[in-house]
């Protein structure tokens, strides 16, 4: 491992170079870190989407792939139980807990919102991400980890609104990275960082339950995006994109 530093701009700079898949090629993985900002960048990276352009370098930073947003809320929901590994809370128990809080007549306002969402079958999600967001916002701590990743899925499922899902998920990376340092100052920086270690083994089980379902399906001739779409109907993934963008993410591993 090689690691520099710029004065100039004093950025930390930790280089790892690995043998690839093919013969003489080498992957080299970089970590930029100034203060509290870190990136990782592997190369040579997926090919790019822009055809015709120039590439700035923040496009080839990981972090800033979607995979981020779905990841952080994806593993707040699956503490929850409200998403997880085929052991959710059942779509009818949050219906009905949220009937029993608001009475019949708002719950028919509710229902006749989730028939213009699609059917009861809710081949596409969008009616559990919506009844997941209602429930929290019933029962969830207000602006809480669990509030803000329910009400970002929501944004950008439902109401397809990227922003609102990138300032909800900024302000979730907030809590989760820095809330705790804020309140309790450097005293008990080690338990926090257990909680961390705790979110990202669940988040890491998450990952190969994703990735092995996938596997699965292609070694059985699905393409790339059939085996996405079908891991996502088995109720792993956020999406069939997401699962997608983390087979080719994990692929060249």
């Amino acid at each position: 491992m090689k690691r520099q530093k710029a004065s100039a701009d004093d950025i930390e700079i930790e280089e790892v170079e690995f043998p690839g898949l093919k013969p003489g090629s080498v992957l080299k993985r970089s970590i930029f870190q100034k203060r509290l900002v870190r990136f990782t960048q592997t190369m040579p990276a997926e090919p790019s989407t822009i055809l015709d352009g120039v590439a700035l370098h923040w496009q080839g930073y990981n972090e800033l792939d979607e995979d981020h947003g779905f990841g952080a809320t994806y593993g707040v929901l699956c503490d929850a139980n409200l998403v997880a590994l085929g052991g959710e809370k059942p779509t009818e128990d949050i219906s009905a807990e949220i009937r029993d809080r608001i009475g019949p007549a708002n719950w028919n306002r509710v229902e006749q919102h989730l028939s213009t969402l699609g059917e009861k079958a809710d081949e596409n999600g969008l009616r559990r991400v919506f009844l997941t967001a209602a429930w929290a916002e019933l029962f969830a701590e207000p602006l809480g980890e669990l509030w803000l990743a329910a009400m970002a899925q929501h944004a950008y499922y439902v109401e397809q609104n990227d922003f609102a899902f990138g300032y909800l998920t900024a302000l979730l990376d907030q809590k989760q990275h820095n809330e705790d340092h804020f309140l309790r100052g450097k005293k008990g920086l080690a338990s926090a960082g257990l909680g961390g270690q705790a979110r990202s083994a669940q988040l890491k089980s998450a990952t190969h339950a994703i990735l092995s379902k996938m596997d699965r399906h292609i070694g059985a001739g699905k393409s790339i995006k059939r085996a996405a779409d079908l891991t996502f109907r088995a109720g792993l993934g956020s999406s069939p994109s997401a699962n997608r963008k983390l087979w080719q993410r994990h692929k060249a591993k």
